[in-house]
């Protein structure tokens, strides 16, 4: 499921790009885009661009995710937007292989180490180097007192 990324000299963006994502097969049902108005293959198709996306932060993928209820439309933007951009950081390699390669490292220890495990177990989990905990059942309790 994880994706090894090479030493540097043998790192190429279209193998990156291209590494078999098995995040649908274990994404969480609770997830809020999970109940946009698209079709299953758009929506897993979506979910692994956001995967490999190198131009969000760990934050900007949690809101995407948290979307509710997004149309076909919306859904089918996205999907153009991150295929765009895959083409624009292919066409940067050549200049800046060093910068994208580094870019890569944060987007798979932020994805692997963070927001793995959250679509795994569910959206109202909260992922801490405390351990993991139930982030809907801290919100009651601290919203009830």
């Amino acid at each position: 499921m994880f994706y090894k990324l090479p030493e540097f000299k043998k790192f190429s963006l279209k193998k990156y790009y291209s590494a078999v994502s098995e995040v649908t097969k274990v994404i969480h049902p609770g997830w809020p885009i999970l109940t946009s108005h698209a079709p299953d293959k758009m929506l897993n198709e979506l979910i692994i661009l956001l995967e490999k996306s190198l131009s969000l932060n760990l934050a900007e993928k949690l809101r995407v995710l948290n979307s509710h209820m997004l149309s076909m439309y919306q859904v089918d933007a996205l999907i153009d937007v991150f295929r765009e951009e895959r083409l624009e950081f292919e066409a940067l390699m050549k200049e800046e292989k060093h910068a994208i390669y580094e870019l890569v490292q944060t987007s798979l220890l932020d994805w692997n180490g963070i927001l793995l495990p959250r679509l795994i177990l569910g959206p109202h989990m909260e992922i801490s180097s405390a351990g993991i905990s139930d982030f809907s059942s801290e919100h009651t309790q601290k919203s009830s007192r």
